[in-house]
């Protein structure tokens, strides 16, 4: 993206270094959403659902390589918009990913909940006072 946005001239590279910071507040709860799908991956290797493995693996490529960089691609040099275009671009594929990855959390931990409740240890009508 730097390359890209080089070509646009070094008052854009320095205008991008300049809001990268403020950029980095946005973008560290889409790693936390990241770090999340790392845990499903431990859950799937831990439950031996290795079916779910390429699942999730397909799902981060395709968001982040099919997502991405096209559409900052789109909105800075098609439609012209120049640094803000290819931020845009760039952030919105990020959010959608984000999105994907809360969704797909929601459901997996949903599953997990429901599985450990129909064999909790702490089940009512064997434990006696």
């Amino acid at each position: 993206m730097m390359m890209m946005i080089g070509w646009m001239g070094t008052d854009a590279l320095a205008a991008v270094q300049i809001t990268q910071q403020w950029m980095y507040l946005i973008i560290v709860p889409i790693y936390a959403m990241a770090e999340a799908s790392g845990i499903l991956v431990g859950q799937a290797v831990g439950g031996g659902e290795f079916t779910h493995l390429n699942l999730i693996n397909r799902a981060c490529l395709t968001l982040s390589l099919g997502l991405v960089l096209p559409l900052g691609y789109l909105f800075a040099f098609t439609l012209h918009w120049d640094v803000i275009g290819l931020r845009l671009g760039g952030n919105v594929g990020m959010l959608v990913g984000a999105l994907v990855l809360y969704w797909r959390w929601k459901v997996m931990s949903a599953r997990v909940t429901d599985s450990s409740s129909t064999s909790s240890m702490f089940d009512t009508q064997s434990n006696t006072i």
